[in-house]
């Protein structure tokens, strides 16, 4: 049993020793034989997803603002999202930017360090209203971003001269900017689905039935964007693909094509080991355990 001097620990660190402690005592390492053949299992994984990746032609990867389309060892990029949708987006950033800044100091006295903040970004809101008539915008977008600019310039110039921000005022801003946000929101929406939709009628057009049949599109992506990401909307929508993890793969917080491509090849191998033995090619797109644990579930915790 290891034994402590308490007097020169702190609890939580004895109680992290003593866990460590009480796991090397009650760990027991599997044999070595069985450690060895699941060694061996990973290395022909490894080697199965390799093959696997070099099998999938052709293949359209979604990797920032462009799609590529990968085919016979040749890859066709375009442009998916120029710069009217980053213009768009940044515009719709700086309410919301401006209600992080405010919401957690709202109701109270502004310090000092507020103060700075809150000069500083009424510097970049100037520059950028100087800049709004260079964007790529409408004539409805270009009205729509100036006055969602001059309501955050407004507020800010408020909350300086008061040296607070009331709970209502920033709720009513916030309330006051949704209409300008969506609108944003909805116009880059278009604009993004309508360019992947044309390079995606551009790949077709060099594609066979055949090949177009056996195309796999993977989506590279952030964890917060997954639900209901508009890309993985279009290409579900227009491969017939009822869910991700078939044709459709969504690289969560992959930014690297490397990563996203192993991430397609261990789908596209696992759907295979699921259909021979679970008569299911989605079975391993989930914990294996997780119809054993669910069944389980009710009987171990009942409701009530």
């Amino acid at each position: 049993m290891l034994r402590l001097p308490l007097r020169s620990v702190s609890t939580f660190a004895m109680l992290a020793l003593l866990t460590t402690a009480a796991r090397a005592e009650s760990q027991k390492a599997p044999p070595e034989a069985l450690q060895a053949i699941n060694q061996a299992f990973h290395g022909e994984y490894d080697a199965a997803r390799e093959a696997a990746l070099a099998s999938i032609d052709p293949l359209v990867i979604e990797d920032g603002d462009q799609l590529i389309l990968v085919h016979a060892k040749r890859r066709s990029p375009v442009l998916i999202r120029p710069a009217r949708y980053h213009e768009l987006k940044a515009v719709d950033h700086i309410p919301l930017a401006l209600y992080v800044i405010l919401e957690r100091r709202s109701g109270a006295r502004l310090d000092a360090a507020a103060l700075a903040e809150l000069g500083h970004y009424r510097e970049l809101l100037r520059a950028v209203k100087k800049a709004l008539p260079d964007c790529d915008f409408t004539p409805i977008q270009q009205k729509r971003e100036a006055e969602l600019v001059g309501a955050s310039s407004a507020l800010i110039d408020q909350a300086i001269a008061k040296r607070e921000i009331g709970k209502a005022a920033l709720a009513a801003f916030a309330r006051g900017s949704r209409a300008g946000l969506e609108a944003n929101a909805d116009d880059a929406a278009h604009l993004e689905l309508d360019l992947i939709d044309r390079a995606m009628n551009g790949f077709r057009q060099k594609l066979d039935d055949a090949a177009w049949r056996r195309l796999h599109v993977v989506v590279m992506g952030a964890h917060m964007a997954r639900s209901g990401e508009i890309s993985m909307q279009y290409f579900k929508k227009r491969l017939g693909e009822p869910e991700e993890g078939g044709r459709i793969v969504y690289a969560e917080s992959l930014f690297a094509e490397a990563p996203a491509l192993e991430l397609l090849a261990t789908h596209v191998l696992d759907e295979s080991v699921g259909a021979a033995f679970f008569g299911s090619p989605m079975r391993m797109h989930r914990d294996l355990l997780s119809d054993f644990g669910r069944a389980y579930l009710k009987t171990l915790l009942p409701s009530p």
